[in-house]
């Protein structure tokens, strides 16, 4: 799914995502200037870039607030500058809206807020005005249907209330709006593409050996076995 921006300079022009490798999310922003690279734009503060999952496809159910109305889970890259201030730090995060938590302040009767969860994106990649990640499907609610997602960007992470610090979203009206796409079965089988046995192959033998995927794997327990 893709769908491209019509927002001024600095905010999000362009957002697609996709399923790939069967069991993977992968996100897509460009934004339209300056580069994101550029340290100057987060010294003030940080830049934030959240790319919403619905994956009940349900907007009854989730965050009952803009932009993330109707989501389940979010992944934040959060750009701040780094300790020295000469260049950009990116941090990936996964939250998953929990309803039973402390009321969040957006002004909605129902309770709920946000969860900081153990998974993380990873292969984040940003380059001059160009940002991608992938994430589990597994962490972000493992949707088995028909799911949405769509993309948002804030100036500053500060509080849990997003209404006032949103830049830009993609679709732009996105509790109405929606970029849906439906799982597919993963029938891409991982495979190793690297094995490291060189302590093993020196005489410790019980030393680790290091097998590498083409995707990211968890580990199986017994439960798991049928």
């Amino acid at each position: 799914c893709s769908t491209p921006g019509t927002n001024p300079v600095c905010q999000i022009g362009y957002f697609e995502f996709a399923q790939i490798s069967g069991a993977e999310l992968w996100f897509k922003l460009r934004v339209t200037g300056p580069s994101l690279r550029n340290v100057g734009q987060v010294l003030d503060g940080p830049r934030e870039f959240l790319f919403a999952v619905d994956a009940d496809n349900d907007p009854n159910t989730g965050d009952p607030c803009y932009p993330l109305c109707g989501a389940d889970y979010y992944v934040s890259i959060l750009q701040s500058a780094s300790p020295d201030q000469q260049s950009v730090t990116n941090t990936g995060r996964i939250y998953r809206w929990d309803p039973c938590a402390t009321p969040g302040s957006c002004g909605a009767s129902s309770s709920g807020a946000w969860v900081l969860q153990s998974d993380q994106p990873y292969a984040i990649d940003v380059r001059q005005t160009l940002l991608q990640a992938r994430a589990l499907l597994q962490a972000v609610g493992d949707p088995q249907g028909y799911f949405s997602v769509w993309a948002v960007s804030r100036t500053s992470s500060v509080s849990q209330d997003l209404t006032n610090q949103v830049c830009s979203t993609i679709p732009e009206d996105p509790c109405n709006e929606r970029m849906q796409l439906s799982r597919q079965p993963d029938t891409i089988c991982p495979q190793v593409v690297d094995a490291n046995y060189f302590q093993v192959a020196t005489g410790n033998l019980t030393a680790p050996i290091v097998v590498t995927f083409s995707e990211p794997m968890q580990a199986v327990s017994v439960s798991d076995i049928t």
